[in-house]
């Protein structure tokens, strides 16, 4: 529903919902004239029966559909896709050397980062000391493994930016450090999009069948915990108008000039760094000023 020249910065209603918000208090008006005659004329509670029924199924419909126009902040600056990659990681030391690797497997990725599962090693080892290091702001070398492409392993330069003990392990993701080589790059893009069965299986996950019944109840059950959210959507949109008539809301780049995390600005601000000449800055992220 998303006009591809907009930008998702904050939540909004889309310019398009006047038809079908129309078409929603229509049948709401039915619904509520139904509701009238069922205990105004008793004689025609057959009739009402049928007629009320549909028109209740039509007024849940309408109202998942209303929340179509309902858009959403997309906080994510690039797609991440679920992955499980064998790999390993190892401190970067002062001296720019790296420290014993320590197994972990990467559960997902994206062209400016990746997530990494570790698990609890022996609390004498030296692995743990490798886990006891790790702060936000490290520096790691991630190594994963391509068993289908060897060639295309290599060493890739992240950075720590959070971390989650759990019962199982650590959860660290990391953020890639960018203008590191074009190989390098192409092993990140071998990371996302070489395995078509992530891709296959997402999509099985958003398809898996429901029966007649199952459907159906689901269905209701959206409408009805969907309705309240659209309706407090539609009362915080003229406050939202409001603040942007004023002049409050941050200027922002449209969409997809913002693709991949990546500002395609011709005019780089002064001390912006300069451009890749193979066009490939869309692979990682800016440093925010970090130096590689």
């Amino acid at each position: 529903m998303t006009a591809k020249d907009e930008t998702l910065d904050s939540d909004a209603i889309s310019p398009i919902y006047k038809p079908l918000l129309a078409l929603f208090a229509l049948l709401a008006l039915g619904l509520a004239i139904a509701v009238f005659r069922w205990f105004a004329f008793p004689g025609d509670r057959t009739t009402i029966e049928v007629v009320g029924g549909w028109a209740v199924f039509n007024f849940l419909l309408t109202g998942l559909a209303l929340r179509a126009v309902a858009e959403k902040r997309q906080r994510r600056t690039v797609p991440r896709v679920e992955v499980s990659t064998p790999a390993q990681i190892r401190v970067v030391q002062q001296d720019a050397t790296g420290s014993r690797a320590l197994d972990v497997m990467i559960t997902d990725a994206s062209t400016g980062g990746a997530r990494v599962d570790i698990p609890i090693p022996a609390h004498d080892s030296p692995e743990h000391e490798i886990c006891t290091a790790l702060e936000k702001g490290t520096r790691l070398v991630l190594h994963p493994s391509f068993p289908e492409a060897p060639h295309l392993e290599y060493d890739l330069l992240t950075q720590v930016q959070s971390m989650t003990r759990t019962s199982s392990g650590i959860v660290v993701g990391l953020r890639f450090v960018p203008d590191q080589p074009i190989q390098k790059r192409a092993c990140v893009a071998y990371l996302i999009f070489a395995d078509s069965e992530n891709w296959r299986r997402m999509r099985d996950d958003d398809t898996r069948p429901k029966g007649l019944f199952a459907g159906l109840v689901y269905v209701f059950w959206l409408a009805l915990t969907s309705m309240p959210r659209t309706l407090r959507d539609f009362m915080n949109e003229p406050g939202r108008r409001r603040r942007m008539k004023q002049g409050s809301a941050e200027d922002t780049d449209a969409v997809h000039l913002l693709a991949f995390g990546e500002d395609f600005d011709p005019t780089p601000p002064s001390g912006h760094r300069p451009r890749r000449a193979d066009g490939l800055d869309f692979i990682l992220a800016d440093d925010e000023g970090g130096k590689a």
